[in-house]
């Protein structure tokens, strides 16, 4: 057993806990961009390395490999996986894949409830509240309470902030990064960072839309004063980091290229160095090929 398949783990750890940093230093839309291809790469990197250990210990174990008449020559020619790490392996697998299920069909009984035919919903009650549902295509739905609370330029604001998620399909990257975080524990804190940036795109394309940025931060701290949280599900406009958007939408300082030339540079180097530990298992099956005579 090979100690670089350590690798991914250590990867999902560093995301974890620098993560905010790479949000912070990029661009909203290519924040989210980012985020999300680290999380689904390292994830992938530690299926694969738990796949690898586990498939080496099955390999190991006469009864099974003579069942799934596996190469003995193979079995015997490659490193040992100790009896612990195999089993570890196979608990973190089965674990991982009932978490990602779970996840998915609470996603899919939130959504049904929530559905709608046509792009707005005005849903019948005073407490303020708006968010997007996901589908096809989708729909906005929104409080007649939040309507009366804004003025009409901020409601102009309410729906090109959501209809900005609608269009990009942000909820796929908070749904992706959201089963990466589900599946490897480690990555939890980039749950946060990652919606906060799907909020900061879907401010800039407001702002853009209306053209006032000090508009669209008072209708976000407007509606965040007085919205009633909703699901984790859904997309709302005034949650995730409420304070810092304002900020970010009040200060307008661009990141620099550099910055974030910088940044893509590392995170090229993080997934490779990730997904690398996993290419034993190209090597194995290369092996495989050749000593079985498959």
């Amino acid at each position: 057993m090979s100690s670089v398949l350590v690798l991914p783990a250590v990867a999902a750890i560093a995301l974890g806990l620098f993560g905010g940093v790479v949000q912070r230093q990029l661009r909203p839309r290519a924040a989210v961009l980012i985020l999300t291809t680290l999380a689904l790469s390292v994830t992938a990197a530690v299926v694969a390395a738990l796949g690898l250990l586990a498939i080496g210990y099955l390999a190991q174990v006469p009864w099974i490999a003579a069942y799934a008449g596996w190469c003995r020559s193979l079995a015997r020619a490659h490193d040992a996986v100790p009896t612990w790490a195999g089993l570890a392996a196979l608990c973190a697998l089965v674990l991982m894949a009932a978490a990602v299920a779970w996840r998915v069909r609470r996603w899919r009984r939130t959504i049904a409830a929530l559905a709608h035919d046509g792009p707005l919903d005005v849903l019948p009650t005073t407490e303020p509240m708006a968010f997007v549902v996901p589908g096809r295509p989708g729909h906005i739905a929104v409080s007649s309470g939040l309507l009366h609370l804004l003025s009409a330029p901020e409601r102009r604001v309410l729906f090109a902030h959501e209809g900005s998620h609608l269009r990009h399909r942000h909820h796929r990257y908070v749904a992706a990064t959201d089963l990466a975080t589900v599946a490897v524990p480690m990555l939890r804190p980039l749950r946060a960072h990652l919606r906060f940036a799907t909020e900061r795109w879907a401010d800039e394309d407001a702002a853009a839309a209306v053209g006032d940025r000090q508009l669209v931060a008072r209708a976000i701290a407007r509606a965040a004063l007085a919205t009633t949280a909703v699901s984790p599900a859904v997309l709302s406009l005034a949650q995730h980091g409420v304070a810092a958007r304002v900020e970010a939408l009040l200060d307008d300082r661009p990141p620099s290229h550099a910055v974030e030339w910088t940044l893509l540079a590392f995170v090229v180097a993080l997934v490779g160095g990730a997904v690398s530990s996993t290419v034993q298992l190209h090597h194995l099956l290369a092996f495989a090929v050749h000593v079985c005579r498959l």
